[in-house]
């Protein structure tokens, strides 16, 4: 740790002697060019392109670069920079939380509460999804029930994502950087035109690292990791009003970070072992067996755009194909009580048609149709209890999910500076499920119909051209699931939300602000449990949820801006009477019951988070030099619905400096996230042998080269 610090000493000093050394005549030079101006900021979360300051919805927008220069590499690192988002891992699965509202249940046919679109296409897998930003243009992040544009399992909110677009000009970025624990991040962006009615880009990343994670028993490293994919597309078009985009992406995993478990407090079985070791500090891990994670995702997306001139027609097909092999040490310590591994299989396909209005007429408006299918197998379920014991079937399982949906939005401009906007949504769902217990057939299958109606009403007053203020009620909706591994003949009950918002936006040449107050009545949570090896549902009767959130950004001076943002969040199981809880009695272990939730605290809320940042450009040397610093902040968060397990206040200071040469295109750049060195924990994860845990990683320091043309 001392000599992490040292280096940051060093860095930081270097860094001011280089600006004592200015030249001036060069910051004359470039001045016109550092001077920061607070851009205007689009969105499409209505799914049409509009200023954000006229959205009546909670909306956090960055761009790759920005979020890149900040440190945030993929989504996990979001929770620092969005309050009110908070980002949790089960083993593999990627389950965010906004507001409150977030997923904890993993198995067959599960989904995240919120909803992820990448270029305008829904990504159902909790498995991949915590995305790499390499190749990714911007991201906006929604805030509150999306369930009239975005469809089902948006009652948090949802992600969208847009990557870099084929281009007709020539265009390539390069990027290269090497840091703490051996780790290498390489990626590269190349597009330009094929034909005067064809472009193509192509994209790609890899990177590998030692991790920071030992084994103390064997002394070999736990958290190896090596990731890569790439993107490419094709740009068709062959007039001013038809575009057709088709890409191709293949991801490849090899990480079992979030799987390198140690024990919670040392709650583990294998305390009852005398020859075993227990460890619960940050970067060690004493397992018997080896974790693994690997994922391999293939999908193939067709995006179509038809402008109609008083509308756009927008087609989006897409097919996708991913396979998962996991294997995990479940008792966290080198006592071989329980090994697990398994296989995953899911293939998703889906097809929306969109119809937007065109114009500057008062009522503008948007329609469509959706069709979803997705098939989420998981094969030889296997698991191995005791000493050297083999491993026994103990299921086959999966899960199917077919939906179609209809929806139509539109705002109306009812009077003066008074804007009306109405939306709703209808899905039909049909959810089957086919499992084996054992290693005997034959197989058992179930299926049920849900239906859901989810409306949306909007009230905006513009009180400026360049402010609003706005009222809104919207509703969310969770697809019913079968409880797959407990054998369940009939599936849970959905998750309903209804929401209130009052919201005002601002923005100016020097300042953007915003600021909304919510409410929600959030029925029906589906939580998981588990009982022996494996995964149970049950539903939350009901819960409560209020908060207010801000964000400021803005130049303090030509060179200096600000980003600034805070969260508070109250959010409590109002009816829970048989809350699961998990418990560490020091004479027998685990012990799993229930008890009554009513009035605690949900899990994976922080009840407040903020964020500030300053980013500081100047001339230097003949270019523009740049330093960055972002601080996070969240109070406690509880890991389970019981409130047993926590992770306390804490926050991350990340911190960057890089200079640019005058034509932009060489950047180098030093680093630091986490520079404090913060040790927290990220999950915690209690089963039959033990409370398993995995930390966030230690500081991290390295430098970056980046070409552009």
């Amino acid at each position: 740790m001392r000599n992490r610090h040292s280096a940051a000493l060093l860095a930081g000093s270097a860094i001011c002697a280089l600006l004592s050394t200015t030249d001036s005549r060069a910051a004359d030079a470039a001045e016109s060019s550092t001077t920061v101006q607070v851009e205007t900021v689009v969105v499409t979360a209505q799914r049409r392109a509009e200023r954000s300051v006229d959205t009546p919805i909670s909306v956090y927008v960055a761009s790759g670069d920005q979020l890149h220069d900040r440190g945030a590499t993929n989504f996990q690192d979001l929770q620092n920079y969005v309050p009110g988002v908070h980002m949790d891992q089960n083993g593999l699965a990627f389950q965010p939380t906004i507001r409150g509202v977030g997923s904890a249940i993993s198995g067959p046919g599960d989904s995240a509460n919120v909803a992820t679109y990448v270029d305008g296409f829904y990504r159902p897998s909790m498995n991949s999804n915590n995305m790499q930003f390499d190749d990714v243009a911007s991201i906006q992040v929604l805030k509150g029930p999306q369930g009239t544009l975005f469809g089902r399992n948006a009652t948090g909110g949802a992600f969208l994502v847009t990557t870099n677009q084929p281009s007709f000009d020539f265009g390539a970025t390069a990027r290269l950087g090497y840091g703490s624990d051996n780790t290498l991040n390489a990626s590269g962006f190349v597009t330009g035109g094929l034909s005067d009615t064809v472009a193509a880009s192509l994209s790609a990343y890899g990177s590998r690292s030692d991790g920071s994670v030992t084994n103390i028993v064997t002394g070999k490293e736990q958290a190896r990791y090596t990731n890569w994919g790439v993107r490419s597309k094709l740009l068709y078009q062959p007039d001013g009003d038809l575009t057709f985009t088709l890409a191709y992406e293949h991801t490849q995993i090899d990480d079992p970070t979030f799987i390198a478990f140690n024990a919670y407090h040392g709650w583990t079985a294998g305390v009852f072992d005398p020859t075993a070791v227990v460890t619960q500090k940050r970067g060690e891990t004493s397992l018997d067996g080896l974790p693994v994670t690997k994922v391999q995702n293939d999908g193939l997306y067709l995006k179509g755009v038809y402008d109609m001139g008083w509308a756009t027609l927008t087609s989006y097909t897409s097919g996708a194909h991913e396979r998962v092999f996991n294997q995990l040490d479940m008792d966290s310590s080198s006592s071989p009580l329980e090994l697990v591994n398994w296989h995953i299989t899911e293939d998703t396909i889906t097809q929306e048609f969109d119809l937007a209005s065109e114009g500057e007429g008062p009522f503008k408006w948007v329609a469509g149709l959706y069709y979803y299918n997705d098939s989420d197998v998981y094969t030889d379920f296997d698991v191995a209890v005791g000493g050297g014991a083999p491993f026994v079937a103990f299921a086959n399982a999966g899960q199917r999910a077919n939906s179609v949906a209809a929806f139509v939005d539109g705002t109306y401009n009812v009077w003066d500076n008074l804007y009306l906007t109405l939306g709703a949504r209808y899905s039909y769902d049909r959810i089957a499920e086919n499992f084996i217990l054992g290693a005997v057939p034959p197989s058992q299958s179930y299926s049920h119909d849900f239906n859901s109606f989810t409306p949306r009403a909007v009230l905006r007053y513009q009180l400026t051209p360049d402010s609003n203020v706005y009222l809104s009620y919207s509703q969310g909706y969770k697809s019913g699931v079968y409880n797959v591994f407990g054998a369940a003949t009939t599936p849970v009950k959905p998750e309903t939300i209804s929401a209130f918002e009052l919201g005002y936006k601002v923005t100016s040449s020097d300042w953007d602000f915003e600021t909304s107050a919510y409410y929600y009545n959030y029925k029906n949570l589906q939580i998981n449990t588990y009982v022996a090896f494996t995964s149970q549902l049950v539903n939350a009767a009901n819960s409560q949820i209020y908060g207010l959130d801000a964000n400021l950004t803005g130049r303090l001076t030509d060179d200096l801006t600000l980003n600034a943002s805070a969260a508070y969040t109250h959010a409590r199981y109002t009816n829970f009477p048989d809350d699961p809880s998990y418990t560490w009695d020091p004479a027998s272990g685990v012990v799993i019951g229930t008890i009554v939730g009513d009035g605690l605290a949900m899990q994976r809320v922080p009840e407040f988070q903020m964020n500030i940042g300053l980013d500081y450009h100047h001339p230097l040397f003949g270019g523009v030099m740049n330093l960055q610093g972002n601080y996070g902040y969240q109070t406690k968060v509880y890991f389970d619905p019981a409130d047993v397990t926590q992770q306390p206040a804490y926050g991350v200071l990340n911190l960057r400096a890089s200079w640019t040469d005058a034509d932009g295109r060489w950047q180098y750049s030093v680093f630091g996230n986490n520079v404090t060195d913060e040790a927290y924990i990220t999950q915690v994860l209690p089963v039959a042998f033990a409370f398993n845990q995995s930390w966030a990683s230690p500081a991290v320091f390295g430098a970056e080269v980046r070409l552009r043309y």
